[in-house]
């Protein structure tokens, strides 16, 4: 029997798992694999268990793409600090979380500003720390990467 799960830290469910993955499955089997015009396509059809993963009203939907064209645009530029002729490269605006619990609210601020407030630092650490222990159950069978799990782990307690 397979059991399908929920990535850590994907925005689905173990339940929404049993539903997505079988279905993709299905559409693998008939197609030889999955694209996402192939799922997109699949989850069109009224009667496809995908349909409820997607917004098909076209405004919204509209939206949405530019929210995330926008958060794109938010993590792809950098800033190069020249000091003494020594250059400095890194990104130039971080996401964090801001406001009292319950009001929090999702925002970009410049990295230097980040970088000097103790708790948004915090907050940019702990989700490396956590993206990085994904990316480490996402490939822990490469015995070849062992090294870097080593590592890891040593940030891990570390912080």
């Amino acid at each position: 029997m397979t059991v399908y799960r929920a990535v850590p830290g994907s925005h689905i469910t173990d339940r929404d798992a049993e539903v997505v993955g079988p279905a993709i499955e299905e559409l693998v089997r008939r197609n030889g694999c999955a694209t996402a015009e192939l799922v997109v396509a699949e989850a069109a059809k009224k009667s496809s268990p995908l349909r409820a993963y997607f917004e098909w009203d076209d405004a919204r939907a509209a939206m949405e793409r530019r929210l995330e064209q926008a958060r794109y645009l938010l993590r792809s530029v950098r800033v190069v600090i020249v000091r003494e002729e020594r250059e400095k490269e890194f990104r130039a605006f971080v996401r964090v979380d801001r406001g009292a619990a319950g009001e929090r609210e999702t925002v970009y601020l410049p990295t230097a500003k980040v970088m000097s407030n103790a708790a948004y630092r915090q907050q940019v650490v702990a989700r490396a720390l956590s993206e990085l222990e994904e990316w480490q159950e996402r490939y822990k069978e490469y015995e070849e990467l062992a090294a870097l799990f080593a590592a890891i782990e040593k940030a891990r307690k570390g912080s």
